[in-house]
């Protein structure tokens, strides 16, 4: 971590293209650690929570998430489970 603070992200969520100007929120996904601590904050723009649910699932992989829309917590999402191959 820099003495400037932990790293901030900024990300916009568009799956399909709007029809016009729409009602944006802001949300806040929570990256964790394998204890469950704070690793980095990612500031999200989407236009509702499933749209938020969908970013916050490109995270998954590499981390649990905890997404945020203000003081509301939408979804805790645990890190996806590695799958190894089968042996033949």
């Amino acid at each position: 971590m820099s003495e400037k603070g932990p790293a901030h992200f900024r990300f916009s969520f568009d799956p399909v293209p709007s029809l016009g100007e729409g009602f944006v929120s802001h949300y806040r996904l929570y990256l964790l650690d394998d204890r469950d601590h704070f690793v980095r904050g990612v500031d999200l723009s989407c236009r509702d929570d499933l749209d938020a649910k969908l970013a916050a699932e490109l995270f998954r992989p590499s981390n649990a998430v905890e997404l945020w829309e203000g003081r509301r917590l939408v979804a805790q999402l645990g890190k996806r489970p590695v799958e190894w191959p089968k042996a033949a």
